[in-house]
């Protein structure tokens, strides 16, 4: 049971967009008791005794006798652990679809980027096999070493973005603007 302030300083408790600790001072219902504060839907994430973490909306408003006077404090904590869960695989499979449709669209691009050298080497391997005249030939040869230049353009840009994209990891978190 928890009824002082000193049993608040005994919780380990933290907001939960910033899970930095919370003071004992900032749960509802001490505000509520203490500074006659109504606080609603403070997300605060709390350690459960088998270690699992647990996510709860604390609400609460102070109790007032007829001289206005604080009397007391009441408080409502719901667990809201399984809807912060389902707003977090929401928003990881959004960010996975936005990956794919990126992805997808990366492809394509790369596929005609790399379809248009090919074609002029083809062509160009095509007149060189019928090409007599030395000039001719020579300049079919440098066609050839700048589209196979391009190309292998493409692929290093393509291998940095894969060597990018697997350095690079994101945290997703929410956070709370208002204390910024």
């Amino acid at each position: 049971q928890i009824s002082t302030l000193e049993d608040y300083k005994k919780l380990s408790g933290r907001w939960y967009n910033t899970q930095t600790p919370l003071k004992p001072d900032e749960w509802a219902l001490v505000r509520a008791l203490y500074k006659g504060d109504t606080i609603k839907n403070q997300e605060i994430s709390l350690e459960q005794t088998e270690g699992k973490p647990l996510v709860v909306l604390h609400s609460a408003a102070p109790i007032r006798n007829s001289d206005r006077d604080i009397t007391g404090s009441v408080g409502i904590i719901m667990d809201i652990t399984e809807r912060k869960t389902v707003q977090r695989q929401t928003l990881e499979l959004v960010v996975e679809r936005e990956r794919v449709k990126v992805l997808s669209e990366f492809i394509r691009d790369a596929s005609h980027d790399f379809k248009t050298p090919i074609s002029t080497i083809n062509t160009s391997l095509y007149l060189l096999k019928r090409m007599i005249d030395p000039d001719k030939f020579q300049q079919q040869i440098e066609v050839i070493e700048r589209q196979t230049s391009r190309l292998i353009r493409l692929l290093d840009g393509l291998l940095t973005m894969i060597r990018l994209d697997q350095e690079t990891t994101f945290k997703f978190q929410p956070t709370e603007i208002n204390h910024l």
